[in-house]
């Protein structure tokens, strides 16, 4: 619902974002707090930077700030500094003033939300206010709130006030203005204060969506509409029609097109008591839901009142969400024009909805309640999914691997729960290993039946999450195979949506499916000393002497960014960790330029194992590279690896040049968390390679 909170004396501010995503048909919203891209309480220079006032009467009458009329703050308990527009109640000069923000950017925004403190005291029906909004710089305004009874009630400018939270989200992706407009004819009026504006957004996209309107109505055709129904509650014969069947303009929206109506007219005696219903909504799936529409409603004397109300079990039972008896807009004549009505239908996701638009008159005069351009938005978020083929993910979708490994890394697109419980990625019962049997086949049909006798099981004796302080990449480390390389075959993995992982939001893996993860081993493991000849260290220099011009990096072979980043202080450097994926000769580094790559196939950094660093001694552009003095690292020297806020620390064990072929020792497996960075050395000119590699080792001593 439209949020309207009483306090007293404070005006506190409770943020609560409302989704609505018109027109998108798909995008991310972020799962994390809203955060604030507009802050205003008016302490300062008034008008604030960027903001604008306006005296459209002439009559030099216009927004201050309260101080500066001599009056307190009637939205704090008279501390602090408000905006007003305060004639007071013997001033009698003409006002119509504005007070417009600066350019508001919602363009990146998935959600937004207005707040701010309120306090209006009219006077004899003298003043009006209006809140508007432009995405068009101010060329056309679209009304978001209007009124001309106190607020809050009372009669008279008692410190306290009104927080008003209005949704922004019908307009998210543009960039907006909001303006606060009072006006009062010349006669007494009292003051609108506002104070404590805050403009919230959520957006970033840290989980993927679909935005959808599963209704949106507009009465062009047909009435009532398909799967919608009129009911005559009063049994007189007088329900909803379209506007032209019963001779009507649209107040909606200028007299053009057509509208929903229930309209007596102010001559008609009959009683009314009728209801227009909507078709079923599921919002079974969806996150984050509202519903929009145009409505003009004019009372009579008193005589007639609206709801909405909504039904989540078919009709038999109803919750109102929203009831009226006096006109909107106000102005006590059917004029064309209307208000856009916002509610919030977050309390009913997971539910099968259906929404009625009652009007009810006595047997006297009550003139009309016209409604039009109904929509519903919904963000539905897409289940989560392995990335088969990321630097992260290793090995990857039908790779082929020169020799066995011990262990598997997955990168999921998005944060899944790591509790160990049985929906989480850290669980080792949510995936299956093995390989194809006799047949050469995989009979194996998903995680739910297990793995059939005629496949090869293979053991997954650990997991580790890690979603990097919610920041991601978000990615899974499994041990198997007893920690023995797997023996040359074909190898299958099913990470379970059967069974299943899910997220935070409950979805399952794969909206329920498994994820299937096929590789080829080749040789017999990667540390049973036979050095194939066809898998290298990786090329980290270039010849000096000469600048180069790169070829366009791939896009099969494109490497994946980390949150991570290395620093070796006596070196004086500090730059990004990308992922480099494996390749049937090794690790292909040739775009890795003021980069540091992490190699697949070693632990992931920061974890327990060796992690495998490398980076460019001498690089493409005849300069030397980030490694250049890597073999200048003595025993005891810092290594770093910072991670948010973490830093972890590791020193110096090892140097020593080994063979461009030793994988060997590059790959040795370690028990606890060890850094191994590697460069080449010693270039050969006649050969035009480096004869060597250079190796330098370190293990973690701390962490802060």
């Amino acid at each position: 619902m439209k949020t309207k909170l009483l306090f007293p004396p404070l005006c506190l501010l409770i943020l609560l974002g409302i989704a609505l995503f018109a027109g998108k048909p798909s995008q991310s919203v972020q799962a994390a707090s809203p955060s604030y891209i507009l802050e205003e309480d008016f302490e300062g220079v008034f008008p604030p930077s960027d903001w604008e006032v306006k005296d459209n009467a002439g009559s030099g009458k216009m927004w201050q700030r309260n101080d500066a009329r001599g009056v307190p703050n009637y939205c704090s308990s008279g501390n602090g500094y408000a905006a007003v527009a305060h004639p007071g109640d013997t001033n009698i000069s003409n006002w119509d003033t504005e007070l417009i923000s600066p350019p508001i950017d919602l363009t990146g925004a998935s959600t937004a939300t207005l707040d701010y403190a309120s306090h209006f005291q009219d006077y004899a029906g003298n003043g009006e206010i209006w809140l508007d909004i432009t995405t068009d710089g101010g060329a056309n305004w679209t009304n978001l709130r209007n009124q001309t009874s106190d607020d809050p009630p009372g009669g008279t400018p008692a410190v306290g006030g009104t927080l008003e939270t209005v949704s922004l989200s019908p307009f998210s992706g543009n960039e907006i203005r909001l303006r606060w407009r009072f006006q009062a004819n010349n006669t007494a009026a009292w003051m609108w204060h506002i104070d404590a504006v805050k403009v919230s957004v959520v957006g970033g996209g840290s989980i993927p969506g679909t935005s959808d309107q599963p209704l949106k109505e507009s009465f062009e055709g047909t009435f009532p509409p398909t799967d919608w129904a009129v009911i005559d509650n009063a049994g007189a014969g007088e329900i909803w029609q379209r506007n032209d069947d019963r001779g009507v303009p649209n107040y909606c929206s200028s007299g053009s097109g057509y509208a929903a109506v229930a309209h007596p007219g102010d001559t008609n005696t009959a009683t009314w008591d009728t209801e227009l219903r909507s078709p079923p909504i599921d919002l079974t799936k969806a996150i984050q839901a509202t519903v929009q529409y145009a409505s003009h409603f004019q009372d009579y004397a008193g005589n007639g009142e609206i709801w909405l109300d909504i039904s989540i079990d078919g009709g038999a039972t109803w919750a109102n969400l929203r009831t009226q008896t006096s006109d909107d807009p106000p102005g006590g004549v059917p004029i064309v024009g209307g208000t856009l009505e916002i509610e919030d239908l977050s309390a009913y996701i997971g539910e099968v909805i259906v929404l009625r638009w009652r009007f009810q008159a006595s047997n006297t005069a009550a003139w009309m309640w016209h409604m039009d351009e109904v929509v519903i938005d919904t963000f539905t978020p897409a289940p989560p999914e392995i990335n088969l083929f990321s630097a992260n993910t290793f090995p990857t979708h039908n790779a082929t691997l020169a020799k066995g490994i011990t262990h598997l890394t997955l990168e999921f697109n998005m944060d899944v729960k790591g509790s160990a419980n049985t929906e989480s990625a850290n669980n080792i019962v949510n995936y299956l290993l093995f390989g194809a049997g006799s047949n050469d086949i995989f009979d194996t049909v998903d995680c739910a039946a297990g793995v059939s006798p005629s496949d090869v099981n293979v053991p997954i004796f650990a997991a580790s999450y890690d979603d990097h302080e919610d920041a991601g990449p978000y990615v899974v480390s499994l041990a198997i195979n007893n920690d023995v390389p797997l023996p040359a075959g074909k190898y299958r993995l099913l990470a379970c949506g059967t069974t299943s992982i899910e997220n935070n939001l409950n979805l399952k893996l794969n909206d329920g499916a498994d994820t299937i993860l096929d590789f080829t081993v080749q040789g017999s493991s990667i540390s049973d000393g036979n050095n194939n000849a066809n898998i290298t260290l990786p090329k980290t220099g270039f010849a000096p002497g000469a600048a180069l011009t790169l070829p366009q990096h791939p896009a099969t072979a494109q490497y994946a960014e980390t949150p991570i980043t290395l620093s070796i202080p006596k070196l004086d450097l500090s730059m990004p960790i990308v992922g480099i994926p494996e390749i049937p000769t090794g690790w292909d580094v040739t775009w890795l330029g003021n980069k540091v790559g992490y190699l697949a196939g070693s632990a992931y950094p920061t974890w327990i194992g060796n992690t495998v660093l490398t980076g460019h001694v001498w690089d493409a552009f005849n300069n030397p590279g980030p490694f250049a003095q890597l073999k200048t690292l003595h025993y005891g020297d810092q290594v770093m690896l910072l991670v948010g806020e973490k830093t972890y620390i590791y020193e110096v064990r090892d140097t020593r040049l080994i063979s461009p072929i030793d994988v060997d020792a590059m790959l040795q497996h370690e028990e606890y968390d060890w850094i191994t960075l590697v460069t080449c050395e010693d270039y050969n000119t006649l050969g035009a390679t480096y004869d060597y590699r250079r190796m330098v080792r370190a293990v973690l001593v701390d962490v802060r």
